[in-house]
């Protein structure tokens, strides 16, 4: 297990999950949903995150991931592709960003 997954499995224990950030807006409405940490993995220029048995965050490139705390941010990364399944639906999407910033924040009072 790298230092990475290991930073973002502790993240998830201490906060219990989070709201997803894209590089384009909230996932959702701010808090709508908590997502949890299904999965995470990292090899050779890629990090992959399943949140929630159905959202999939693949990071390529030089992804740095910092714990500010409330906030998991991951960035450096040069495409991001986010795959995911509609909550009570099998209809897969997916989208694909060039770079910015992710990030998971943990509610309020958590």
């Amino acid at each position: 297990m790298s230092s990475t997954t290991t930073l973002i499995q502790n993240w998830f224990t201490r906060t219990w999950g989070g709201g997803l950030v894209l590089p384009d807006g909230w996932f959702g409405r701010p808090f709508d949903n908590i997502h949890r940490l299904t999965d995470v993995s990292q090899s050779s220029g890629l990090l992959r995150i399943v949140l929630d048995d159905q959202l999939t965050l693949t990071f390529n490139g030089d992804v740095s991931v910092k714990d500010n705390g409330d906030e998991l941010v991951i960035d450096g990364y040069s495409e991001l592709s986010f795959d995911w399944k509609e909550y009570g639906s099998d209809l897969p999407h997916s989208d694909i960003y060039q770079d910015g910033q992710t990030k998971l924040v943990a509610p309020p009072g958590q």
